[in-house]
């Protein structure tokens, strides 16, 4: 039997051997430590004598070359009537050249365990592949073909029709594709950026007008070609003239219509009958690339809504209940961007999300940053970022869009520097400058007649039906009708019978 006071010597010997054994594993997190140089590839330059910028990303640690061709050219230059042509031409540019027929090109390609992309964004049109450095000619053969001799075939054309009006008609019963559509041509409006395709434009393309609109647009002059990974200056230099040297000219200058000036906040309302959840998204145009105001506005919107931490997410669905998540956005094209907002709730609580969001964004541009969201945020934005430039193809594309958009030598050496140097009223600065709450966009894509009259109260609304076309509020609510029922096809065995 254990005694009474050996179990309290016990006790005493045990807090004492605690104590200590505390004192050396301290409960607190140490400080971090200063924020280390980033290693990161020096970059080489130069000059091809088509007009094409040369830049190469050098780095022999593994036996790899991504090699990434961008054109200044893209959707913005898609003639009226037929949005989409530039995707288009992407599409079909690697199915089939002179020399080689699209299953030519995809066995050539990926039997070296590599793919070969063409694609077009609103600003740039991109061509990419990456390939181990023995096939890297190859690389470089294939990416030249596609881009010289392309024959756009009749077949493929169709094909492609086929699932981009596929796309289209499914995108009418997608809630979040109809307000990203509706969003961008609200907020741009003839500008390119809010021009979008339509059955109607892929409907009117021809093999002509994707071969002329190629032909015409894509020119190296302004262009630039990123080599990263195993390759010096001097072998690239030498392979960029030796399968594109021939290839000469230069893109039109863009012309297109400036978005239109908001004086005030307006709500478009598409009407989805039936639906059991509204789609929300608010929004403005907001900074150009070279804007500083970008690193406090980058950690503004983490802090807002960059996350499953940030305020929007935490009240809308933690606190609130309404949503599954919220968040917001901040981009930056080659012209004018966008800040927005965007959640989808309960058709009950549609107004009242709208209400908290818009009241999230003010709270964002007037109060001060508390010290711990703004830890927080920079934190996660700094330690992230490394992790998008580990690869070659990371590296070529990243260097591609800062050298594109003009962000400087430096930005990406300097960029998490910058973020971790933003102070609380930098943040809020920036919000105040890239939110707009009192002449924003917004769009709602929901069940109007459940939800017109309370986001009235709001701002004003403007209803479409899915297909855009304008609808007044009588037409939200069904008219009753009598129903005449054919007694002649009621058959037996039949589970089918005609009402008119």
């Amino acid at each position: 039997m254990i005694s009474l006071r050996g179990t309290l010597v016990t006790i005493i010997l045990l807090a004492a051997v605690a104590a200590p054994m505390r004192a050396q594993f301290p409960t607190d997190p140490p400080p971090p430590m200063p924020l280390a140089p980033l290693e990161f590839p020096p970059f080489q330059e130069t000059q091809l004598d088509n007009g094409l910028t040369l830049l190469v990303v050098e780095d022999h640690r593994l036996p790899i070359v991504s090699i990434r061709l961008s054109m200044l050219t893209g959707a913005r230059d898609e003639p009226a009537g037929f949005e989409g042509l530039a995707g288009m031409a992407g599409e079909l540019l690697t199915k089939g050249t002179e020399r080689r027929t699209a299953e030519e090109i995809a066995e050539e390609i990926e039997g070296v365990g590599a793919s070969l992309n063409a694609s077009a964004g609103s600003d740039f049109f991109s061509m990419f592949t990456t390939v181990l450095t023995e096939h890297v000619e190859l690389g470089f053969d294939l990416l030249s073909d596609v881009l010289l001799n392309p024959t756009f075939p009749e077949s493929e054309l169709e094909l492609a029709q086929t699932r981009m009006l596929s796309a289209l008609r499914l995108e009418k019963s997608s809630p979040g594709a109809l307000a990203s559509r509706y969003f961008g041509q609200s907020l741009y409006g003839e500008h390119p950026y809010g021009r979008q395709p339509s059955e109607e434009s892929v409907e009117s393309m021809t093999r002509t007008a994707v071969t002329e609109w190629a032909a015409t647009h894509l020119k190296p002059a302004g262009g630039l070609l990123v080599l990263a990974g195993d390759i010096s200056l001097d072998q690239g230099r030498r392979l960029a003239n030796r399968f594109l040297g021939s290839w000469t000219g230069s893109p039109p200058a863009p012309r297109y219509a400036q978005p239109p000036t908001r004086r005030g906040t307006e709500i478009l309302l598409i009407h989805r009958p039936g639906s059991d959840q509204s789609n929300i998204r608010v929004g403005n145009l907001a900074l150009k690339p070279g804007d500083d105001t970008y690193y406090g506005a980058v950690v503004a919107n983490k802090i807002l809504g960059g996350g499953a931490d940030a305020r929007l997410f935490m009240v809308l669905r933690e606190e609130k209940g309404w949503t599954y998540g919220a968040y917001s956005s901040v981009t930056r094209p080659k012209d004018v961007g966008t800040f927005q907002a965007n959640t989808e709730v309960r058709t009950p609580v549609t107004d009242s999300a709208l209400v908290e969001l818009m009241g999230q964004v003010r709270r964002m541009r007037t109060e001060p940053v508390p010290d711990s969201e703004l830890a927080a945020a920079k934190g996660y934005l700094v330690g992230s970022f490394p992790l998008s430039i580990q690869t070659p193809q990371q590296i070529a594309s990243q260097v591609a869009n800062v050298r594109l958009l003009g962000l400087g030598e430096n930005y990406l050496r300097t960029y998490r520097q910058r973020l971790d140097a933003v102070s609380p009223d930098d943040a809020r600065r920036a919000a105040e400058i890239i939110t707009k709450p009192d002449s924003a966009v917004i769009v709602v894509v929901g069940d109007g007649q459940a939800i017109y009259d309370k986001l009235t109260a709001i701002a004003p609304v403007t209803i479409i039906d899915v297909d855009g076309n304008p609808l007044t509020p009588a037409e939200l609510t069904p008219t009753a009708t009598t129903l005449v029922i054919d007694l002649s096809q009621i058959v037996s065995r039949r589970d089918s019978m005609q009402i008119s």
